[in-house]
């Protein structure tokens, strides 16, 4: 009959259906518990940092202030963003328990052309629901996390070249792009278009960004290294060199963390559209990363600038001890009255109170040197014993 549904499709529908939701509770249990680790060991640099930035000298300026602000609204994201996926847990669980009930009464009724409709406007209802409920709730922090990321880095690599004004409008540019992008992928996400499945614009600028400021800190170390060995002849790193260096390796770190993100979701793009990657979509690694870029990244985005700002005051915390006068240790000096040694006939020296011999033979210069300066020493003696000197300076 032309009404009547088909039983088999129907039920094949609702069956791949449950199992979707139940995976999708199985895959925010994951994202829970990576992000847990991740934002157990960002809560430790953030503690740190709040102890170390305070106390390291110079006192409090504004420009440590706003970058202790920065490091707080980073932290206050990703707590907020810790919570939005403990909510989606409990709210994936509670929605997996509806729809198996649903799906139940649906399965009963699928002889009824009314009820068939129902239930597919229904699911319908929950699958929306499930894809643009949290849209902004987790991914507003994210790429805001991202943005203070970028700026952070950028800073930094701005002030290794405050001359330079080409550095300075690309690096800009960098952050114009990221935040348009950002605005993008939020409006996206927003009005449920089908380009919400690609990822690739928002970590393409980023990893971009972190490597062009990169690139410009790996220079500037390369130049210091270059000045400090023609002007002192020195192999040993100094200090802002080892510091530099540091950050360099981190950022290295977090760019390849980048483009792998960067690459999977490229991949994930054109596998809608090149039968060869279809089957990488749907991948336990394409998986794997979906998670960590769900629940690690913005932990990971938010360490990044905190271990380079604390990097950053402990070098200028090494570099005021090393200028304070207090600080610098000091060794005790001990001074003792002895006697001055005379020389003998042979050029050998005589110690006059002990009247000991020292086995030294000094040189004919040094020899001659001293007998001057003994014979100039017993002429004032002599000349201060005399009677009429006396009574003068008396």
């Amino acid at each position: 009959m032309a009404g009547t549904p088909d039983l088999d499709t129907d039920a094949s529908n609702l069956s791949v259906f449950v199992s979707l939701i139940g995976t999708s509770v199985s895959q925010s249990l994951v994202q829970v518990v990576t992000e847990s680790i991740t934002f157990g060991i960002y809560t430790a640099l953030f503690v740190c940092a709040l102890v170390i930035i305070p106390r390291s000298p110079p006192p409090l300026r504004p420009q440590k202030v706003v970058l202790l602000v920065v490091c707080l609204v980073m932290y206050a994201l990703a707590t907020a963003h810790l919570g939005t996926t403990l909510y989606r847990l409990f709210e994936d669980d509670r929605t997996s328990k509806e729809l198996r009930a649903l799906a139940l009464a649906c399965t009963a009724g699928l002889k009824s052309t009314t009820s068939s409709q129902q239930c597919a406007a229904a699911l319908a209802g929950y699958d929306t629901g499930a894809n643009t409920r949290f849209a902004w709730a987790s991914g507003a922090p994210v790429l805001m996390n991202g943005l203070l990321s970028d700026i952070v880095v950028v800073w930094r690599a701005w002030v290794l070249w405050p001359r330079s004004r080409a550095v300075q409008i690309v690096s800009v540019l960098f952050l114009l792009a990221y935040t348009a992008m950002s605005v993008w992928s939020l409006a996206v996400h927003h009005t449920g278009s089908r380009f919400s499945a690609s990822p690739v614009p928002v970590p393409l600028a980023a990893w971009l960004a972190n490597l062009w400021a990169l690139g410009l800190v790996g220079i500037r170390a390369w130049q210091n290294r270059q000045r400090v060995r023609a002007h002192l002849c020195i192999s040993f790193r100094t200090s802002t060199e080892r510091v530099l260096l540091l950050i360099v390796e981190s950022g290295v770190l977090y760019c390849v963390f980048l483009g792998l993100i960067t690459i999977t979701g490229v991949l994930n793009f054109l596998a809608a559209y090149v039968p060869a990657l279809v089957a990488f979509r749907s991948s336990s690694l394409s998986r794997a990363f979906d998670v960590i870029e769900a629940g690690c990244l913005i932990d990971i985005t938010g360490m990044y600038p905190t271990v380079v700002i604390l990097l950053v005051e402990l070098s200028n915390n090494y570099a005021q001890r090393a200028l304070s006068v207090n600080d610098v240790p000091t060794l005790p000096l001990r001074c003792t009255a002895r006697a001055r040694p005379t020389l003998g006939a042979d050029g050998i020296a005589m110690d006059r109170s002990t009247d000991k011999v020292h086995h030294v033979r000094l040189p004919a210069a040094v020899r001659s040197s001293a007998a001057v300066v003994e014979s100039a020493e017993k002429a004032g003696e002599s000349w201060a014993e005399k009677p009429g000197h006396t009574q003068k300076s008396m």
